[in-house]
C-alpha cells in the first residue's frame, strides 16, 4: 500500500518524539525553527516516499508478471460481458452475418451516456422467418399471439396427437427453404428448476427430423465458425468464444441440415380451420423418448434468429513505413483484448507490449539491492553536504528544488498519458499495413435488461428488431492483486479440473467470489428421472451467502448458470448438478 507525504510525515514525527523524549509539537517547532533540519527533513520525506513507492511499484509488478505467467489469460486479463439477441432479417433470403459486424447500444457509464459495442460470437445465419408455433401431444400454441399480452387466446386444442412427439412450425418463404444449412432454437428456461434441465436433455437426445430427414443435433450454439483466423494472438478471444459457447450450451439446440428438403409438407394433423394458417408453415417433428408436459412450452419461451453475443468493438490503424512502434487508441474505462489479423498481414508480425505492467528486465534481485544501496549513499552524502548551506544561499537552492518538483510533475503527468498498450512491429514495413484489434469495456458491459434495443452498422436487418433476450454479464476488469492471488490459489487447489469435493468448493469460491460465501457444503443425493429414468444420482450443493453480499438477484443467477457449466464441462459428467443457494 502506497504512502503519501502527509502520512510518512506524520508517523517520522511520531517516531522522533519517542526517540527525543518530546511532543510532537515541540518536534514540529523545532523543524520549522531550523531551515537547515527542515530541508534535511523534507528530504528524507520525499526520498523514503519515493523508495517506499517504488518497493509498492515493484512488488505489484512483480505479482502482475507471476500472474501473467501463472495464470491463464481467461483468468487475468479483462473479459467481455455476453449475451443473447435476437433480430429478423428484411428480405426473403438468409442472411449470413459475419461476426466482425458490430451492434451498438447506449449505456450509462459512470454518469456518462456511451455507445457500447457488441460482435456475435461466431458467423450467424438469419432466416428471413419466425417461429409460429409449437405443437404438444393434442394442443397447439401459437407463439404470436401469445407474445400479444392483450390476447389469451393462443392455445388450440386437437382431435389427435403423440405426446411423445413434439412439433415446431417455423413460417419461412418457399424460396429460401432448400438453402437452410443450419437452424438454432433459443430456449429460454429457468436453470433453477431441474425438471426443466430434464426436459432439455430430453429434447437434446430426441429425433429431430425435417421432411422425414433426419438432422444432426448439437446442445450449444453451433454453426459453421469462420471467425478470426486463429493465432498466437488471438488466444484469448478464441478463449471468451469457448467460455460463452460453455455458458449457452444448455440454452441452444442446434440442428445441421445435411440433405436438402424436398417435401415440406408433412405436419401435425391439425382440423381444417387451422390448415389453411400454418399453410406455408415448416414443420420440424421431434420424436422423444419420454413425454414431455405441456407446461414446459407454455411456461418457457423458445426462439430462432437469436446468437449470442459479447461486447467487443473492431477498430483498425495502420503502422506506416517511420514507425515501429504505435500506440493503440482506448477510450476512458475501455480495455485492450485482442489483435486479429487483418489485411494480408498476421499477428505473428507484431508484439503486443503492455505499458502499465512492465515485463521483467535484465536485472535481478541483488542488482535492485545494489541499485538502491547506492541511491541511499548518494542521499547521505547529499545530507550532508546540505548542512553547509548558509542562509543567503537557500533562497538558490529553493528556486533550483521548485524548478525540478515541476519536472517531476510533468513527468507523471507524462507518465499517466502513456497508451495502456504498444503494437511493435518485428520488422520495419515497406508500406503502410492495417491491422485489426478488439477492445471490450470489461466489467462496464455488464446491465441492460431483456427488452433492450440495438442498432446495426449495416443494412440486412429490420430496424428495432434487434432484441436482447437475456441480461448481459460475465464482463470482467484486469485482476487487482488480491484477486490474483486467490486465483491462482484456486488454480493450485483444482488444477481447473473437478474430481473431489474440495475442488466443487474452490469453484463455488472462484465464481461467486470468496468474500461473498459464508459456507458451502457439498452432498450427494438421489433425483427422480422423466419417463422410465428412474431415481439418477446426483451431487447437491448449498451455497450460503454471507448476510452482507453486495450481490443483486440477477447477478446470482448468472453466477449459478456460470457455476453449472464450468462444473459440467470439468467433470466427467456422469451425475447430475444440484445447486441451491441460500442469501
Amino acid at each position: 500500500m502506497m504512502q503519501n507525504v502527509n502520512e510518512i510525515k506524520s508517523n517520522l514525527i511520531k517516531r522522533l518524539g519517542t526517540v527525543w523524549n518530546k511532543s510532537e509539537g515541540d518536534v514540529e517547532d523545532l523543524i520549522k525553527f531550523d531551515p537547515v533540519v527542515r530541508l534535511f527533513f523534507n528530504a528524507i520525506i520525499y526520498q523514503y516516499e519515493d523508495v517506499f513507492n517504488y518497493h509498492s511499484i515493484f512488488k505489484k509488478e512483480i505479482l502482475t508478471n507471476l500472474g501473467e505467467r501463472l495464470i491463464p489469460d481467461y483468468h487475468f486479463y479483462a473479459m467481455p460481458a455476453f449475451g443473447v439477441i435476437r433480430a429478423d432479417v428484411t428480405r426473403n433470403a438468409i442472411l449470413r452475418l459475419r461476426n466482425d459486424k458490430v451492434f451498438s447500444t447506449p449505456r450509462k457509464i459512470k454518469d456518462k451516456i456511451v455507445s457500447l459495442k457488441f460482435i456475435s460470437v461466431s458467423d450467424t445465419e438469419l432466416i428471413p422467418g419466425e417461429l409460429k408455433a409449437i405443437v404438444v401431444n393434442k394442443t397447439l400454441i401459437n407463439l404470436q399471439a401469445k407474445l400479444d399480452e392483450k390476447n389469451d387466446q393462443y392455445i388450440e386444442n386437437l382431435d389427435k396427437g403423440d405426446e411423445h412427439t413434439i412439433w415446431f412450425g417455423i413460417s419461412i418463404p418457399d424460396n429460401v427453404k432448400n438453402e437452410i444449412k443450419n437452424i438454432s432454437f433459443f430456449v429460454d428456461y429457468d436453470f433453477g428448476y431441474f425438471e426443466d434441465r430434464l426436459y432439455f436433455n430430453e429434447l437434446i437426445d430426441a429425433d429431430w427430423q425435417i421432411a422425414n430427414n433426419s438432422c444432426e443435433v448439437n446442445d450449444g450454439y453451433s454453426v459453421q465458425d469462420k471467425s478470426f483466423n486463429s493465432s498466437p494472438n488471438t488466444k484469448r478471444y478464441t478463449m471468451a468464444k469457448q467460455r460463452i459457447f460453455d455458458f449457452y450450451k444448455k440454452s441452444f439446440i442446434s440442428l445441421n441440415i445435411q440433405e436438402q428438403i424436398h417435401d415440406s409438407k408433412i405436419s401435425p394433423k391439425l382440423p381444417k380451420e387451422l390448415k389453411s394458417e400454418y399453410k406455408k408453415v415448416l414443420w420440424i417433428s421431434v420424436k422423444c423418448n419420454a413425454a414431455i408436459p405441456f407446461s414446459f412450452f407454455n411456461d418457457n419461451s423458445f426462439y430462432i434468429n437469436a446468437f449470442p453475443v459479447m461486447n467487443c468493438d473492431v477498430k483498425t490503424d495502420g503502422l506506416t513505413s517511420s514507425e515501429i512502434v504505435k500506440g493503440i487508441k482506448l477510450d476512458e474505462n475501455e480495455f485492450y483484448y485482442d489483435l486479429i489479423d487483418s489485411d494480408g498481414i498476421k499477428s505473428e508480425d507484431f508484439i503486443i507490449r503492455n505499458s502499465r505492467h512492465k515485463s521483467f528486465d535484465s536485472k535481478d534481485l541483488s542488482s535492485e539491492l545494489r541499485t538502491l544501496n547506492r541511491l541511499f549513499n548518494h542521499s547521505r552524502a547529499l545530507f550532508n553536504k546540505a548542512t553547509s548551506i548558509d542562509e543567503r544561499e537557500m533562497d538558490v537552492f529553493r528556486k533550483f528544488s521548485d524548478i525540478l518538483s515541476d519536472l517531476e510533475l510533468q513527468n507523471k503527468k507524462d507518465e499517466i498519458s502513456l497508451p495502456p498498450f504498444s503494437i511493435v512491429s518485428k520488422e520495419p514495413v515497406e508500406r503502410i499495413k492495417n491491422y485489426k484489434y478488439l477492445t471490450t469495456y470489461g466489467e462496464f458491459g455488464t446491465g441492460g435488461e431483456a427488452g433492450e434495443v440495438f442498432k446495426y452498422e449495416k443494412a440486412g436487418l429490420k430496424e428495432k428488431s434487434i432484441v436482447a433476450l437475456t441480461t448481459f454479464d460475465g464482463g470482467k476488469n484486469p485482476l487487482e492483486e488480491h484477486e490474483m492471488v486467490d486465483n491462482f490459489r484456486y488454480l493450485l487447489l483444482s488444477r481447473d479440473r473437478i474430481v473431489t469435493k474440495e475442488d466443487i468448493k474452490a469453484l463455488c469460491f472462484a465464481v461467486f467470489q470468496e468474500e461473498n460465501i459464508e459456507n458451502i457444503r457439498v452432498t450427494h443425493t438421489t433425483i427422480q428421472g422423466i419417463g422410465k429414468m428412474g431415481l439418477q444420482r446426483a451431487i447437491k450443493i448449498e451455497i450460503i451467502l454471507n448476510k452482507s453480499t453486495k450481490l443483486k438477484k440477477k447477478k446470482i443467477e448468472f453466477c449459478k448458470k456460470e457455476l453449472l457449466g464450468q462444473l459440467e464441462n470439468k467433470s466427467i459428467g456422469v451425475m447430475y448438478f444440484l445447486i441451491c443457494i441460500d442469501s
